[in-house]
């Protein structure tokens, strides 16, 4: 939530991530759906953080608007964090390569990521080519 606008590059649709898991910078590519909002609110900016209140005060919380939206919408058991398992699986199982998911969820070896390889039973993943 504390994404700050000097760490994303539209022009080549990266977003630098500074404070992750594991302590290490990571470069995010943009799809097009994210590179077309970020220049949206680019125009708008109201501070230094993307995420911001009218004064431009960075919204550190979410959980109360995310929880108003699944109530709205009916969702029941969904936790934010399912959105990266959901993001995850759906690479794999379009054929990602496992090495370019390990390096998008940010895991540090491949072990972590191979949870996800039950999802593609159609490919055979071997450890020892990563």
């Amino acid at each position: 939530m504390g994404l700050e606008w000097d760490r994303i590059d539209l022009e080549r649709g990266i977003i630098t991530l500074m404070d992750t898991k594991n302590n290490e910078r990571r470069d995010i590519p943009m799809n097009e759906t994210v590179k077309e909002a970020l220049e949206v609110l680019d125009g708008e900016k109201r501070g230094p953080y993307v995420f911001c209140d009218s004064s431009g005060k960075v919204i550190d919380r979410i959980d109360h608007s995310f929880h108003t939206a699944l109530r709205k919408t009916g969702i029941q058991d969904f936790k934010i964090h399912n959105l990266r398992h959901t993001f995850a699986s759906s690479l794999v199982m379009q054929g990602e390569d496992p090495n370019t998911v390990r390096e998008l969820l940010g895991h540090k070896d491949l072990t972590m990521t191979l949870r996800y390889a039950h999802l593609a039973p159609g490919k055979k993943i071997k450890r020892s080519v990563f």
